[in-house]
């Protein structure tokens, strides 16, 4: 039996392949300036999670930029946040993708970093030295993700659409304490 969920999700999916349409699924190191709309919500996959019963890759990461008031953030800031630098560190206190992924990757290796996420930390070099090794890994798993961008104009606040938008899709596919729909 589907579920009213069920159909919402299948809905939400048929929307999001209009999505990937006009803004094809591409990976973090390719972006630019040049070719990300200035505002907007993305939405990220993995290759090895696919929808329950369908080959289809499964959102895996929902996210907005610019959702406090007088916010001049872009969505290309955003992404290139959670993209790192150029030889591969990056900052996962100013990332929460990137603390959770390093979180994951953290308890999968059994790896020690007792200072990761810790925001009274941001400015201890010694710490953020050590921490290097994992920013790398992160960044590598991240840069295997692809993600497509809805476009959403507007003002920076924590009402615009686009928080609206993120907010909602995180309710809709998130199977936290109901019947799990597309177990990853």
């Amino acid at each position: 039996m589907t579920t009213n969920r069920q159909q919402n999700i299948d809905k939400f999916y048929d929307l999001l392949d209009g999505v990937i349409k006009k803004f094809p699924k591409r990976t973090l190191d390719t972006i630019s300036n040049k070719n990300l709309p200035e505002k907007g919500v993305y939405f990220f996959f993995e290759q090895n999670e696919t929808r329950q019963n369908i080959n289809s890759e499964r959102v895996v990461r929902i996210g907005t930029h610019a959702a406090i008031a007088n916010s001049n953030a872009t969505l290309y800031d955003r992404l290139n946040n959670h993209k790192g630098s150029k030889d591969l560190t990056g900052n996962h206190r100013g990332s929460v993708f990137r603390k959770l992924i390093g979180y994951s990757l953290l308890y999968k290796d059994e790896l020690i970093y007792p200072y990761w996420g810790d925001k009274s930390k941001k400015s201890d070099k010694p710490i953020k030295l050590s921490e290097k090794s994992l920013e790398k890994l992160v960044s590598t798993y991240l840069h295997t993700l692809t993600f497509t961008v809805l476009e959403i104009p507007g003002p920076s606040s924590k009402d615009n659409d686009r928080a609206f938008i993120e907010k909602n899709s995180i309710a809709l596919l998130s199977n936290y304490d109901r019947h799990i729909i597309d177990k990853c």
